[in-house]
Formats: C-alpha cells, sequence, structure tokens
C-alpha cells in the first residue's frame, strides 16, 4: 500500500461508497445514500476513502457527536452540534475482497488523527454484525448494548486517548 492510497471522499463518491456498503452489510443496516451525502456534506473532514486499483475498496464516515447520542441508521444529518465532544464514526467498511491488509487499521488512525485535529479525546462508535472484538483491539470500549435497526443487536463502544 501507498500514501496515496488513501483519499477524502466527496459527494460524487457516491456510487463507490453504496457498492462497498452493499458487499459489507446486511440488508437491515444498508444506509440511504441521502444519508451518507448528509453526513459527508455536513463534514468533509470525515470522510475517507481507501482506493485499491482506482477502485473504492474501504470507507470511513465520521462526524462531531455529542455525549452518549448516536447518529441512528438511516438519519439524515442537518446540522452539527455546537459544541461536540468527540469524534463519532458513524460507517467503517471494507469490502470483503480487501479484509485483513490493514486497511481498516490505516482509516481508524486517519479518524483519530481528525479527532485530534479537533482536540476531541473521545471517538465513539455503534458497532453492528458482531464486530466488538475488532473494535476492543483497537481500544475502544463497550458502553451499552441497543437495537441499531429492527433485529440487529449493535454495542456503543467509546475510545478515550491522550493528546
Amino acid at each position: 500500500m501507498q500514501a496515496n492510497d488513501m483519499k477524502p471522499l466527496a459527494p460524487r463518491d457516491l456510487p463507490a461508497i453504496m457498492r462497498v456498503q452493499r458487499a459489507s452489510y446486511r440488508p437491515s443496516l444498508i444506509e440511504s445514500p441521502e444519508a451518507f451525502l448528509s453526513k459527508i456534506s455536513s463534514f468533509p473532514m470525515g470522510a475517507w476513502g481507501h482506493l485499491s486499483d482506482g477502485e473504492l475498496a474501504a470507507y470511513i464516515v465520521c462526524v462531531p457527536g455529542t455525549c452518549n447520542d448516536i447518529y441512528p441508521l438511516g438519519s439524515v444529518t442537518a446540522s452539527l452540534p455546537d459544541r461536540p465532544d468527540h469524534l463519532y464514526i458513524h460507517d467503517l467498511a471494507v469490502h470483503p475482497a480487501h479484509r485483513g491488509h490493514g486497511i481498516a487499521d490505516r482509516l481508524i488512525h486517519q479518524a483519530e488523527a481528525v479527532a485530534a485535529e479537533l482536540g476531541h479525546r473521545r471517538i465513539a462508535l455503534t458497532s453492528v454484525q458482531g464486530s466488538e472484538q475488532f473494535w476492543a483491539c483497537h481500544g475502544f470500549e463497550h458502553v451499552r448494548w441497543l437495537e441499531y435497526a429492527p433485529g440487529e443487536p449493535a454495542a456503543y463502544m467509546v475510545k478515550t486517548s491522550e493528546l
């Protein structure tokens, strides 16, 4: 992998984002294009992709958050909080054909860099599809269980770091 395989995402990347998402998640966890577009447009510095052979292989979409609130699946982000206290990883997906190469690690490091740039010591997320162990290996701790989509159990997790 080379340094230029990471890129900021833009609205024009939406079809590729949707392709990666459909390959990565069960149908009940698929987010609408409008929900993605609202997050990318409202907080461009939180949307990054990883390219493989010029094609989007993975992405991460983060937005500022407050307290222990989550951005519900499918929510359209009309505005960001006035006084965010953490960065919320709304979605990270790696196309199954590209897993096992450290791409997710690089995207998580990008989110950590954004959080540090904003002065946030805390990063939160909602873990789905049994990915709690993956996130725990990256320093995230379980806070509470929830139902993220009908019939889809999830874990709200938080990582606190030094600045």
